[in-house]
């Protein structure tokens, strides 16, 4: 039991005030829930200590005596409904100090504070005069409650009437004494403390989404309550200085947490684009049209890092061109071959690929030897280092926020394992380079801090804050959550795009999927436009005469061929700009599947003149990478225990050691990284927050669903992208039939042609699926699905074949080590994290449980024993789910959503069923089988295929599922059929228990 001892009378009227006053709790319930005692109880007669009052409360063990003499100290302890102790606020001396020490007991975990209420505040409050509090709370959903952090601000609340549940802290929001109050229906009014500091405030930000998400997940409705910090810091503060009246304001206007996420999300991004530097300060700040004549060269350092961020089309190229011009030794790297040639052209360089060789030496335009060359970061080892000793040339790196991305984070650098050498010969020039000069529009204070690394030196940065007259932005996009708002966004731009071609408008269309240029050029076919009038610049068009025509001198193109549609995709180049004043409409189509909002922002801007904008842009894109974490530690985190998981599958302990973490490099890709994911997480609102930013004028706009154009205009869209799709397959089939001696030399040319491209996809696909090349037929093609189909093959193939996982990453990796350089972690490669940790989630065991119940003609649902182990692992595990299988798992997930995401990812479909429920509750049971005709064509092309494992010497797995799938094949082979023998050969718990230690 505890109960209040006397200690001495004015330290209790003190510690009352403080309660009572400062805090705004009611005396009635300050004398309930809160216990006065001293540190040490005096026997009135005697004299004698006979008790130890506050170690007893807390679990501590009591020194009476020790070297110095101890201040007498007194405890207000907050006292539990159940009589126990929550926590003590310790005052030294009788001086009775407002900044007393908060402890809680030892050893009493993460505790939520449930107070005694008192009669009055209990009538207050509408509950019952006798029983417990606390249980009457819990069975009456209807009442809300407020979580807050603090004991004090828990009793201020319930005096202001309001339920309050203290915790300790904003990060205890996992107590499990708040279970048994997070039930559907419930309101849950978050209300932590209003930190001023920056630091915390993030914190205390990501501790209220944590708690939001879990009252969400157990079905309750969520709000979060917000108050000027200027008004008081704690809601006890704000009660105590304002009144009741302000802190039922704060419960009114308190928004919903997908309100909350969003301003919270909107803050974040306008942080970011209003400092794009950081910590950086610029050294020469401008407000100039032109930076070429209006920065004179002698203020621009002639060593060292020199940063220019300036906006589109303010001379950052002319200004460049005016630094390098008379150097003998230039470099300019860059990502993408237009880029890189028009880039030369203009900085007086040669392009590196379009130079000769004599006498090992390269020869420019002139037919002199050349040492200013631009190149592709992927041309990077023909440069000979003897041929830039230190200090003798400049690095010019101008988009260098994407030059960077594309070295450390692109696919096409990653190729062939390149990328150690390259980042290592890149590393080299950047160290070695008398100047550096980085230019971007969107240069950030990732990449100075990456050449600051390197070079150990800090950068001279100019920023120029000139900004063009904006554009008007119609702006659509889907509503999360509201089913079907994507697809009438996407109607609404396309009924303005077909609008707009019927008038005859010359329109710019900038899109960020190769599928949408094709389907947007078959669209315009289909609208009358001439193809003639069309240009169409994307991956399959690049390199033809008249789209390297155009790249090189748009105005001149333009003028010449007077286009009515020019559609661009990220293959045109952020170089390119159209200064012309010649079309009437920029529309924008991004889906959010490849390109960042802020190459999104420079496509838009291609056409400089200030014409109207129709954009639709997804809510929310997809991330691209080994994980979607949001922050540059957990990204890294996750690509330590991804390395972890692989070395611990593969038996290979050392690769850790072989794996670069911490480089500058390393840090850039992590950082760059988890900044896409953010952007892309919230892809629309970061597209259109930036729009803004640049000084364009955006307007909101929701898709009518009533308008007739918009669903004429979705069927439109929906014939030419299956056009697309049969006119792609077409040409595959159409492509002549090449040798093994022909393909290879194809793989090896520097650039290929779109026909050279279609001949490998025919070669390909008449290899993997065994057919014969005069056989091949339409449906094959289509079948395949541009390789998807092909990827789901070997995903199953890694389950069934033995070792062949470990063939296949030994491959990739001795590529990656040949070098001699540490391995970035982005480019381990991933076929044993698959087999083994699906092997461990029993991926396996499930699998075969759906192919047996579906071949015996039975069914499952989401309650089926099988189905819920499974789920129960994934659940339990999301973390190694993603990094194994690349699947996401969130905790609301449907069991049958969760087993339907895995059949997807191995190409199997489903069919359902329900039945008519009970007549007495109407609930319809869902009831699932396989699709049977997915199932059979997997079954025919892994007993294909099995013959070219067999005569490599690959051995089956002893499992059920390869019985099941190989049937034939695997006949007379030994196979496994228990399951519990399968568990136990690899028993997740304990594997991951193995794995934890490892860490």
């Amino acid at each position: 039991m505890v109960s209040s001892i006397p200690v001495s009378g004015s330290l209790e009227t003190q510690l009352q005030q403080e309660f009572c006053q400062s805090s705004a709790i009611a005396l009635s319930l300050f004398q309930r829930a809160i216990a006065l005692v001293p540190d040490l109880e005096i026997d009135p007669v005697t004299h004698e200590v006979i008790g130890t009052p506050i170690a007893d409360a807390l679990g501590w063990q009591f020194t009476r005596f020790g070297l110095q003499a101890r201040a007498n100290q007194t405890a207000a302890i907050f006292v539990q409904e159940s009589n126990e102790v929550w926590q003590a606020k310790i005052f030294g001396g009788e001086s009775g100090k407002r900044s007393g020490s908060y402890l809680a007991p030892k050893g009493i975990g993460n505790r939520a504070y449930l107070p005694p209420v008192d009669p009055e505040t209990r009538s207050q409050l509408g509950a019952p005069a006798e029983g417990s509090f606390w249980d009457w709370v819990e069975s009456t959903p209807s009442i809300p409650i407020v979580p807050t952090e603090g004991g004090k601000k828990s009793l201020s609340a319930l005096s202001a009437g309001s339920v309050a549940i203290a915790l300790y802290g904003c990060d205890c929001g996992n107590s499990p004494d708040l279970t048994r109050f997070l039930v559907p229906g419930r309101e849950v009014i978050i209300a932590f403390d209003q930190d001023a500091k920056a630091k915390t405030r993030a914190r205390v930000n990501r501790s209220i989404a944590r708690l939001a998400r879990r009252a969400i997940a157990a079905g309750c409705s969520v709000r979060i309550a917000l108050w000027d910090p200027a008004l008081g810091k704690g809601l006890d503060d704000l009660i105590a200085a304002h009144g009741v009246e302000q802190w039922q304001q704060v419960l009114a206007a308190a928004p919903s947490f997908e309100q909350w996420q969003r301003r919270r999300i909107s803050g974040a991004i306008l942080q970011k684009l209003r400092f794009p530097l950081g910590n950086y300060q610029p050294t020469l700040q401008v407000s100039v049209p032109d930076l070429s004549t209006s920065v004179a060269l002698e203020n621009i350092p002639q060593t060292g890092i020199v940063g220019m961020i300036s906006g589109k089309g303010t001379g950052k190229t002319k200004l460049l061109t005016r630094l390098v011009d008379c150097l003998e030794r230039v470099l300019a790297p860059g990502h993408r071959e237009s880029l890189q040639r028009g880039l030369g052209r203009r900085l007086g360089l040669d392009y590196l690929h379009d130079t000769d060789r004599a006498e090992g030496r390269k020869l420019g335009g002139n037919g002199e030897p050349t040492y200013r060359l631009s190149l592709c970061w992927d041309s990077l080892l023909a440069i000979p280092l003897k041929d830039y000793p230190a200090g003798s040339y400049d690095l010019v790196i101008d988009e260098a926020d994407q030059g960077f991305r594309h070295l450390i984070n692109g696919g096409t650098c990653g190729k062939r394992g390149m990328r150690p050498a390259l980042i290592a010969k890149a590393e080299a020039l950047i160290k070695g380079a008398r100047r550096v000069l980085l230019a971007s529009a969107d240069l950030t204070s990732l990449e100075l801090d990456y050449v600051s690394a390197l070079r150990n030196e800090q950068p001279w940065i100019l920023q120029n804050n000139y900004r063009e007259d904006g554009y008007c932005c119609q702006f659509l996009t889907d509503i999360p959550g509201q089913t079907g708002s994507r697809n009438r966004a996407r109607g609404a731009a396309l009924a303005q795009l077909i609008e707009a071609i019927g008038r005859g408008d010359r329109l710019w269309i900038a899109v960020d999927t190769l599928k949408a240029s094709k389907a947007l050029f078959q669209l315009a076919i289909a609208l009358g436009v001439p193809e003639k009038k069309i240009l169409r610049f994307d991956g399959d068009t690049s390199s033809d005469p008249a789209q390297r025509c155009f790249a090189d001198a748009p105005a001149r193109w333009i003028s010449q061929n007077k286009p009515q549609l020019v559609i661009a995709s990220p293959s045109l180049t952020s170089g390119v700009s159209i200064e012309l004043d010649y079309f009437n409409l920029v529309f924008g189509f991004f889906e959010g599947q490849s390109i960042a909002p802020w190459d999104v922002d420079q496509a838009l801007s291609r056409v400089r003149q200030p014409v109207p904008r129709i954009v639709f842009a997804v809510a929310h894109g997809k991330s691209q990478g080994i994980s979607a974490a949001q922050n540059a530690l957990t990204y890294q985190a996750d690509l330590y225990r991804r390395t972890e998981l692989l070395s611990w599958f593969s038996g290979n302990r050392s690769l850790l050691d072989q794996v670069d973490f911490h480089s500058p490099s390393a840090r850039y890709h992590a950082a760059s990284s988890a900044e896409r994911n953010a952007a892309m997480a919230e892809f629309g609102l970061s597209l259109r927050l930036r729009l803004e930013q640049a000084g364009n004028f955006v307007s909101l706009t929701t898709a009518d669903p009533e308008n007739p154009n918009l669903q004429s205009a979705l069927e439109l869209w929906k014939a030419a992208t299956q056009q697309v799709r049969q006119a792609d397959a077409a040409a595959i089939a159409r492509a002549e039939a090449i040798d093994e001696e022909t393909a290879i030399a194809l793989r090896q040319k520097r650039v290929l042609t779109l026909s050279d491209r279609h001949k490998l996809s025919r070669y390909d696909l008449c290899q993997f699926y065994g057919i014969n090349p005069d056989k091949l037929c339409l449906e094959d093609i289509l079948m395949d699905a541009n390789g998807r189909q092909r990827r789901q093959v070997e995903a199953w193939e890694f389950l069934v074949w033995s070792k062949l996982a470990q063939v296949k990453d030994k491959q990739k990796l001795d590529k990656l080590i040949q070098w001699q350089q540490p391995i970035p972690a982005q480019d381990l490669p991933g076929a044993q994290l698959l087999t083994t940790g699906a092997e461990i989630l029993g991926v396996r065991e499930l699998l075969a449980f759906l192919i047996q119940t579906t071949q015996s003609g039975n069914y499952w649902t989401k309650d089926s024993p099988e189905i819920k182990s499974f789920v129960d692992r994934c659940q339990a595990h999301p973390k190694e789910v993603k990094l194994c299988l690349n699947l996401t798992i969130r905790p609301s997930m449907q069991p049958t959503a969760i087993v339907g995401m895995v059949l997807k990812h191995f190409g199997l479909k489903t069919v359902m069923k329900r039945d008519g429920g009970t007549r007495k509750t109407r609930i319809r049971t869902r009831y699932y089988q396989l699709d049977m005709a997915s199932l059979q064509q997997l079954k025919t092309l892994l007993q294909t295929r099995a013959k070219h494992y067999q005569a490599e010497g690959f051995q089956m797995r002893t499992h059920p599922l390869t019985l099941l799938l190989l049937e034939g094949v695997a006949d007379g082979q030994a196979i496994s059929t228990s399951q519990q023998q399968i568990l136990e050969a690899h028993p997740l718990n304990h594997t991951l228990s193995q794995l934890k230690e490892a860490s």
